[in-house]
Protein backbone atom coordinates (compact mmCIF):
# COMPACT_ATOMS: atom_id res chain seq x y z
CA UNK A 1 0.00 0.00 0.00
CA UNK A 2 2.67 2.52 1.36
CA UNK A 3 5.42 1.41 -1.17
CA UNK A 4 2.41 2.37 -4.21
CA UNK A 5 4.28 4.47 -7.15
CA UNK A 6 2.13 7.35 -7.03
CA UNK A 7 2.71 7.48 -3.00
CA UNK A 8 6.34 7.40 -3.78
CA UNK A 9 6.53 10.31 -6.47
CA UNK A 10 3.90 12.90 -4.10
CA UNK A 11 5.53 11.96 -1.07
CA UNK A 12 8.65 12.62 1.44
CA UNK A 13 10.00 9.18 1.48
CA UNK A 14 10.66 9.45 5.41
CA UNK A 15 7.35 10.74 6.12
CA UNK A 16 6.27 7.33 4.23
CA UNK A 17 8.55 5.43 6.29
CA UNK A 18 7.70 7.09 9.71
CA UNK A 19 3.25 6.33 8.58
CA UNK A 20 4.29 2.97 8.04
CA UNK A 21 5.81 2.75 11.09
CA UNK A 22 2.73 3.90 12.84
CA UNK A 23 0.46 1.95 11.18
CA UNK A 24 2.25 -1.44 11.95
CA UNK A 25 1.10 -0.66 15.84
CA UNK A 26 -2.03 0.31 14.64
CA UNK A 27 -6.10 -0.73 15.55
CA UNK A 28 -8.68 -0.60 13.22
CA UNK A 29 -11.98 0.33 15.24
CA UNK A 30 -15.32 1.83 14.88
CA UNK A 31 -14.92 5.85 14.65
CA UNK A 32 -17.50 6.21 17.52
CA UNK A 33 -15.02 3.99 19.89
CA UNK A 34 -12.52 6.61 19.46
CA UNK A 35 -12.26 9.79 21.96
CA UNK A 36 -13.54 13.14 20.73
CA UNK A 37 -10.24 14.62 21.31
CA UNK A 38 -8.30 12.34 19.20
CA UNK A 39 -6.86 13.43 15.54
CA UNK A 40 -8.93 11.02 12.97
CA UNK A 41 -9.25 11.22 9.16
CA UNK A 42 -10.94 14.55 8.49
CA UNK A 43 -10.62 16.25 11.89
CA UNK A 44 -10.42 19.59 12.14
CA UNK A 45 -7.50 20.65 14.06
CA UNK A 46 -6.26 23.61 15.70
CA UNK A 47 -2.34 23.72 15.88
CA UNK A 48 -0.38 26.29 18.08
CA UNK A 49 3.23 27.02 17.61
CA UNK A 50 4.58 27.24 21.15
CA UNK A 51 7.19 29.61 19.94
CA UNK A 52 5.71 31.86 18.11
CA UNK A 53 1.97 31.16 19.59
CA UNK A 54 0.43 31.43 16.07
CA UNK A 55 -2.54 28.94 15.88
CA UNK A 56 -4.14 27.80 12.21
CA UNK A 57 -6.51 25.56 12.16
CA UNK A 58 -6.42 22.50 9.49
CA UNK A 59 -8.79 19.43 8.18
CA UNK A 60 -6.39 16.51 8.03
CA UNK A 61 -7.16 14.31 5.01
CA UNK A 62 -6.08 11.93 2.36
CA UNK A 63 -3.32 12.97 0.01
CA UNK A 64 -5.98 13.52 -3.13
CA UNK A 65 -8.20 15.87 -1.46
CA UNK A 66 -5.31 18.01 0.69
CA UNK A 67 -4.57 21.69 -0.58
CA UNK A 68 -2.97 23.50 2.17
CA UNK A 69 -4.00 27.15 0.69
CA UNK A 70 -7.89 25.66 1.78
CA UNK A 71 -6.29 24.32 5.18
CA UNK A 72 -6.64 20.65 3.84
CA UNK A 73 -3.69 18.66 5.17
CA UNK A 74 -2.18 15.56 4.06
CA UNK A 75 -1.68 12.72 6.04
CA UNK A 76 1.22 12.06 4.28
CA UNK A 77 2.74 15.41 5.04
CA UNK A 78 5.13 14.93 8.09
CA UNK A 79 2.80 16.91 10.24
CA UNK A 80 -0.07 15.20 8.57
CA UNK A 81 1.78 11.88 10.02
CA UNK A 82 2.47 12.97 13.12
CA UNK A 83 -0.33 14.34 14.52
CA UNK A 84 -2.52 11.01 13.47
CA UNK A 85 -3.89 9.51 16.66
CA UNK A 86 -2.48 12.68 19.06
CA UNK A 87 -4.94 14.11 21.48
CA UNK A 88 -5.88 17.82 22.71
CA UNK A 89 -2.74 19.20 24.40
CA UNK A 90 -0.49 16.94 23.30
CA UNK A 91 2.86 18.60 22.02
CA UNK A 92 4.29 17.51 18.46
CA UNK A 93 7.75 17.94 18.07
CA UNK A 94 7.71 18.76 14.54
CA UNK A 95 11.96 20.20 14.27
CA UNK A 96 11.92 23.40 13.55
CA UNK A 97 9.52 24.23 16.23
CA UNK A 98 7.11 22.99 18.61
CA UNK A 99 3.31 22.54 18.12
CA UNK A 100 -0.07 21.48 19.98
CA UNK A 101 -3.37 20.51 19.18
CA UNK A 102 -5.60 22.92 20.98
CA UNK A 103 -9.13 21.37 19.11
CA UNK A 104 -10.35 18.39 17.13
CA UNK A 105 -13.46 18.66 15.75
CA UNK A 106 -14.19 15.54 13.79
CA UNK A 107 -16.67 14.82 10.76
CA UNK A 108 -18.00 10.54 11.37
CA UNK A 109 -16.01 8.38 9.61
CA UNK A 110 -17.17 4.36 10.09
CA UNK A 111 -13.18 3.53 11.00
CA UNK A 112 -10.47 4.85 12.59
CA UNK A 113 -6.96 4.02 13.07
CA UNK A 114 -5.48 4.21 16.51
CA UNK A 115 -1.78 4.40 17.22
Amino acid sequence: MLSDKYLTAIADPRTLRALSSELQYANIVKAQSVAAVAVKMNSTIVLKDLKSDETDTYTLVYPDQANIAEGRLSVLARIGTAILGYRVQWAIPSGESDMRIEAVSCEPEPLAVIV
